[in-house]
């Protein structure tokens, strides 16, 4: 797959193709962020963590299978509208 700008990946991918949670998400998407990176796909489970960052657009997604399908022609994965508000 060639994909035509930079895109982060975070999370642990596990034998069975599932991706699973990861510690230290809203780290990566600062540097992430910083670096001029524009969209990113996390685990779902991080999605409330990854709400916290303004200016990045979040995909999460359960399997390498559903990042592979977004990236190529299959169905995409709609970007979290969820934002975390009183903090």
């Amino acid at each position: 797959i060639t994909l035509n700008k930079p895109v982060l990946f975070i999370g642990e991918l596990s034998l069975s193709g599932k991706i699973k949670n990861v510690k230290g998400v809203i780290n990566y998407l600062l540097a992430a962020k910083s670096g001029l990176i524009k969209d990113a796909f996390i685990p779902k489970g991080n999605c409330y963590e990854a709400s916290l960052i303004d200016g990045i657009n979040i995909y999460p997604a359960d399997s390498l299978d559903e990042v592979v399908r977004h990236l190529t022609m299959g169905p995409k994965i709609q970007k979290t509208s969820y934002r975390a508000t009183n903090l």
